[in-house]
């Protein structure tokens, strides 16, 4: 199955833009960081790893190791087409360079059709369906 197919069979009528939490009628909310401290502003505080750790955990507890997943990416194209291919790479760090021969792209028209009028902005949606064994998830953190 096709990420629209998927998307449109799984949550139909769900509009996939910033912010999720909001465009659909059920959304759970996590606490990841607590005891947030002025001095723990500096990379790779105890407040962030914490943070890490708890995201790194929910993923896991909701994802067994061979389940299908969908790796999403949105690129804004503002300038008609130029560098797009050069956002791939943002893929490269989450899976094995082999797995970006299964990517696919579809142009949409612009995700926040309310600032742009004139209809002139495109948007790129690359999608990878990989197994969650097949996805560092824990880089993306």
């Amino acid at each position: 199955m096709n990420f629209t197919d998927f998307m449109n069979d799984t949550f139909p009528n769900l509009e996939l833009r910033p912010p999720m939490f909001y465009n659909w009628d059920i959304g759970i909310r996590f606490e990841l960081g607590v005891e947030w401290k002025r001095e723990y502003d500096y990379p790779n505080n105890p407040y962030v790893l914490v943070c890490y750790k708890r995201a790194i955990t929910l993923f896991e507890s909701l994802h067994s190791p061979m389940d299908d997943s969908f790796v999403v990416m949105d690129v804004n194209d503002f300038n008609k087409g130029k560098n797009i291919k050069r956002e791939l790479k943002n893929f490269s760090p989450y899976v094995e360079k082999s797995l970006l021969y299964r990517l696919k792209h579809q142009m949409l028209p612009y995700i926040f059709l309310e600032d742009d009028e004139e209809g002139t902005y495109r948007t790129h949606r690359f999608s990878l369906k990989c197994k969650t064994t097949e996805f560092k998830f824990p880089n993306l953190c």
